[in-house]
């Protein structure tokens, strides 16, 4: 893992901050520690330049999916990324040494249905881990919220990608939307690195207090509301 933080990240084509590495690892950390077992998944690698820490991260039992358009770029309708499933599949030979149960699937998440969360949980189990960074449309970004909350572990997490960037705002639209035309089953509790992190209901408190103890003496900290939850911010 040292290895991809320390070089890895500045070879792989792509847009990731190496301050996420902090958050990341402290989810995980908590997450062993609390017995949270379930698999990760990224939806939207374009290289894997972060794909490659999550399944860094894969313990021997679970899976690390990658779901992405890949060649099939003709569905890519923002142009949000660019999938290049050789560029991907060399990044992990380079930087994964453990690849069994490490795949890559050529999917438009826009086409995944009710069928398709019975069929990920029978055969990867529930997802501690989800990265949500595929179409940066609004109704990508509602689909997919409402498709991973359904297939996510209980303590498990979703990390949703540009929420402020200014460049995508129909990610923070489709954010509005899913709080406001839908039910959540998910809150957010943090806001960094370009990123938004949301757990299920019944962990949100044990998140929000883990990152508040934990980063309140980073530079820019600071605790905001963020529909209807407390949210920590740095």
């Amino acid at each position: 893992m040292k290895n991809y933080w320390s070089c890895g990240i500045d070879e792989v084509e792509g847009w990731l901050s190496q301050g996420i590495e902090e958050p990341l690892t402290e989810v995980d950390r908590f997450q062993r520690e609390a017995g949270i077992l379930g698999s990760v998944m990224e939806i939207g690698v374009h290289q894997g330049k972060f794909f490659i820490p999550l399944a860094l991260l894969k313990r021997p039992e679970e899976y690390a999916l990658g779901i992405d358009l890949f060649e099939d770029q003709g569905k890519n309708i923002d142009g949000s990324g660019k999938g290049d499933f050789g560029a991907v599949s060399a990044n992990l030979e380079k930087y994964v040494q453990e690849r069994s149960r490490v795949e890559l699937l050529r999917r438009d998440s826009l086409s995944l249905t009710p069928l398709d969360k019975v069929e990920f949980l029978k055969e990867y189990g529930p997802f501690r881990i989800v990265s949500i960074d595929g179409g940066h449309t609004p109704f990508h970004t509602v689909n997919d919220l409402l498709f991973v909350q359904d297939i996510l572990q209980s303590g498990g997490i979703v990390i949703l990608d540009d929420y402020y960037n200014l460049h995508w705002p129909g990610v923070h639209e489709g954010v509005a939307r899913f709080f406001l035309q839908n039910t959540p089953k998910i809150r957010i509790f943090c806001y960094t690195q370009n990123k938004l992190f949301l757990t299920d209901l019944s962990h949100y408190r044990r998140y929000f207090t883990l990152f508040q103890k934990l980063f309140s003496s980073k530079e820019n900290f600071k605790k905001v509301r963020m529909w209807d939850s407390e949210a920590v911010v740095y």
